[in-house]
């Protein structure tokens, strides 16, 4: 399976499998930290149940959710405002390539730059959309390119099985 990743994601040098979307999405948030030495992830999209992301306040710590501000899918204004509200502690960026409309390139291709610019990650959560869109994902789709990448449900056709695409720096 990670041979086959390999040749059909773009930028998938390795893979990291795991279970569920959720635990993809997680995953790739604690490389983010750990790549980039900071904490705040900049979200967008539903990414999960854990508690970095669960857009239910009850029964998460105060100290967690400051790390994580949401934003709308495809709102380029609002992700500008948010990467610039965290200063130099963003880790990630945290996105869906859409949630109900067509995929924005205009919008992907920001993330792409402010993570850049910033010395954050690119994460591209595919769990819903991954394959569906083209073999290669949204990156192929809409020639863009993040540094990780997030896929379950379109993998998994239904079993619980997951996987985190990356940079082989990143992953190893």
């Amino acid at each position: 399976l990670v041979e086959r990743l390999a040749t059909v994601v773009p930028g998938a040098d390795m893979s990291f499998i795991l279970r569920t979307g959720s635990d993809a999405t997680s995953c790739a948030v604690r490389i983010a930290r750990i790549a980039t030495g900071h904490n705040t992830v900049v979200r967008a999209g539903y990414n999960g149940w854990h508690d970095w992301c669960n857009p239910f306040e009850a029964g998460i710590p105060e100290a967690v959710r400051e790390h994580t501000i949401v934003i709308d899918v495809n709102d380029v204004a609002a992700l500008e405002r948010a990467v610039a509200s965290v200063g130099d502690d963003l880790a990630a960026i945290v996105t869906m390539p859409y949630e109900h409309e067509i995929p924005d390139r205009v919008y992907l291709g920001r993330v792409a730059d402010l993570a850049s610019a910033s010395g954050a990650l690119f994460v591209l959560d595919e769990v819903r959309s991954g394959f569906r869109v083209a073999l290669g994902g949204a990156q192929e789709l809409l020639g863009i390119r993040a540094d990780l990448v997030c896929l379950s449900k379109a993998m998994a056709n239904g079993y619980s099985i997951s996987a985190v695409t990356g940079r082989a720096d990143l992953l190893s």
